[in-house]
C-alpha cells in the first residue's frame, strides 16, 4: 500500500510538473505587441522632444501576466537579413522595463503595467530611420512574438495601439458602407485609399516603394503603371463592383491553371487586413489551412527595395493556380514531386516547368539573379522566380495562356485580359488582326527569364534533357 501511495505521489508530481512546463512554454512570448511610432513625444505636459531628421521614435509595448518585476522576462531581438542575403540573423537588444506611475511619460498613461522597449527615449534604438522595414521579436524562446515596423507610419494592419486613429482610417462605427463597418463598400477602393502612395510607403498602382532615397521599384510590380509605361498584365482587382450586378453579367475571371474555376478577384483574396492564424506576417498573405505560411523578409540595401524569400510562395500561388504548382512538396493537386534529371513530366493536360525544385547544384551558368527561396543553405525555384504578383509593364512579351485562349469550357469573353475599365487588352497587327496583349506577369522581356538559367549549352545544362 505504501509503495502504491509513493507511486501515485510521483505520478501526481510528474503530471504537475508537466502542466507547469506546458504553461511555461505557452508563455514564452507576450500575447501581442503594441507599437508606437511618433516624430514628436510629449514627455511631460510642458516638455516635448523631436526625432532627428529622417528618423522617428519607435516604442514597443507588451503585457506579461503575472510579472510585477521592474524588468521583463523576455528579450528583445532585432531581425536582419544577413550580409550574404541568404538568411536572417538576430541581435539581442536586451530586456524591456516596466511602465509605472512614477516613470510613465505623458503619452504613456494608458500603458501603466506594460513593459516597454527601449526604456529611455535617449537610447540608441529609440530612433529608427524612416522608410526602413524593421523586424522586432520579443520572447523567451521560439516562437517569438513579432512586429514589423515601418517608420514613420504606424502599421494599422498588425500592431494595435491604445489609440483609435489606426482603426478609424478604415472603420466607421455609425455610418459604414460595408458589413465589416468599413468606410468603403468596394474593397479595392478601401485599399487604394492609402496604398496609392498617399498614406503608405507602398504605391501598388505604380509598383513602387518608398525608401530613404525616394521611390524605387517594388518587387510585386505595378497594377496600372504610368501613362508612359502602362501595365500589360496584372491581377485585375478593379472590377469588384461587378458583385452588385446580376450573376450572368459579372466579369468572370478564370485563373490559368485553375481547371476553370470562376472568381471575382479582390485585394482580400490574397491579403488579410489583420494578422490571423491563416495570414502571413509578410504582406499579410493568406494561406490555406495546413499549408506553410509565406515566410519572407523585405529590406533595403544598396538603395534598392529587396525581399528575401524563405518558404511558402508556391503553395500560396497554388491556391488559384493549382495545376502550375508542379514539382514542389504539398502541392494543391497532389502531383508527384519533381526530381532533378528525371525529365519534365505532365501535370494536368500540359507539360509544365516544375516549381519548388532545388537548384542549388545547378550546372552551367552561375546562380540566377531572379528571386529564389533560401532555406537550409539551399536555393529553390518558385512561381515568384519568373512572375510578379501585382502587374508587369513589359511590352516585348506578348502571349496568351492556352488555357484562356483555347479552353472550350470558357465563354469567349473570358479568354482575354481586361484593363481596369473592363476593356479587352489587345494588340492590332498590320493586317488588322487583334491579338491578346499580355505579358503574363513575367519579370523579363521576351525569353529573358529562360536565359537566366539556360543560356550556356541550352540543352546541355538542362536536367533530364534528351539528346
Amino acid at each position: 500500500m505504501n509503495r502504491l501511495i509513493k507511486i501515485s505521489f510521483i505520478l501526481i508530481v510528474v503530471v504537475a510538473l508537466s502542466i507547469g512546463f506546458v504553461t511555461g512554454a505557452s508563455g514564452s512570448a507576450p500575447p501581442r505587441l503594441e507599437v508606437m511610432i511618433e516624430r514628436t513625444l510629449r514627455l511631460t505636459p510642458t516638455q516635448t522632444v523631436t526625432a532627428d531628421s529622417g528618423k522617428s521614435f519607435v516604442v514597443i509595448y507588451w503585457e506579461e501576466p503575472g510579472n510585477t518585476q521592474s524588468q521583463s522576462r523576455h528579450s528583445v531581438y532585432q531581425v536582419n537579413v544577413n550580409t550574404s542575403e541568404t538568411g536572417i540573423s538576430r541581435t539581442n537588444l536586451g530586456r524591456g522595463a516596466r511602465v509605472t506611475p512614477g516613470n510613465a511619460r505623458e503619452y504613456e498613461k494608458n500603458y501603466i503595467g506594460y513593459y516597454r522597449y527601449p526604456a529611455s527615449h535617449t537610447a540608441n534604438n529609440a530612433q529608427l530611420n524612416n522608410y526602413i522595414n524593421y523586424i522586432i521579436e520579443v520572447g523567451s524562446s521560439a516562437p517569438y512574438q513579432q512586429a514589423r515596423i515601418y517608420p514613420p507610419i504606424p502599421n494599422a494592419h498588425t500592431n494595435y495601439q491604445k489609440n483609435s486613429d489606426t482603426c478609424s482610417g478604415c472603420h466607421r462605427t455609425h455610418y459604414a458602407e460595408h458589413p465589416m463597418l468599413l468606410s468603403r463598400k468596394i474593397m479595392q477602393e478601401m485599399c487604394i485609399e492609402c496604398h496609392d502612395g498617399s498614406a503608405s510607403s507602398y504605391d501598388v498602382i505604380r509598383g513602387v516603394a518608398r525608401v530613404p532615397g525616394g521611390w524605387v521599384a517594388a518587387p510585386a510590380g505595378p497594377f496600372v503603371g504610368t501613362e508612359d509605361n502602362p501595365s500589360t498584365s496584372f491581377h485585375n482587382v478593379f472590377l469588384e463592383d461587378a458583385f452588385d450586378t446580376p450573376l450572368n453579367q459579372q466579369f468572370l475571371l478564370y485563373a490559368p491553371g485553375s481547371g476553370g474555376d470562376r472568381m471575382n478577384l479582390t485585394c482580400t483574396n490574397c491579403h488579410s487586413a489583420h494578422v490571423t492564424d491563416t495570414s502571413s506576417r509578410y504582406r499579410l498573405l493568406k494561406f490555406p489551412e495546413g499549408a506553410p505560411e509565406v515566410n519572407a523578409y523585405s529590406y533595403v540595401r544598396g538603395g534598392e527595395y529587396r525581399v528575401l524569400y524563405v518558404d511558402g510562395m508556391n503553395q500560396f500561388c497554388g491556391q488559384c493556380h493549382a495545376e502550375y504548382d508542379y514539382g514542389s512538396r504539398n502541392n494543391p493537386m497532389g502531383y508527384t514531386e519533381h526530381t532533378m534529371y528525371e525529365g519534365i513530366q505532365k501535370a494536368g493536360d500540359y507539360y509544365r516547368h516544375p516549381t519548388g525544385i532545388d537548384i542549388t547544384n545547378w550546372i552551367g551558368t552561375p546562380k540566377t539573379t531572379l528571386p529564389l527561396e533560401h532555406r537550409n543553405n539551399r536555393q529553390y525555384m518558385t512561381c515568384g522566380t519568373c512572375h510578379v504578383a501585382h502587374g508587369a509593364a513589359l511590352h516585348n512579351a506578348d502571349q496568351a495562356s492556352p488555357e484562356l485562349a483555347e479552353d472550350p469550357r470558357l465563354a469567349e469573353r473570358d479568354r482575354y485580359k481586361y484593363d481596369a475599365d473592363g476593356n479587352r487588352i489587345y494588340d492590332r497587327l498590320d493586317d488588322g488582326t487583334e491579338v491578346t496583349y499580355s505579358s503574363m506577369l513575367k519579370r523579363r522581356e521576351g525569353m529573358g527569364i529562360c536565359l537566366e538559367c539556360h543560356l550556356d549549352q541550352v540543352w546541355g545544362n538542362t536536367p533530364g534533357a534528351q539528346w
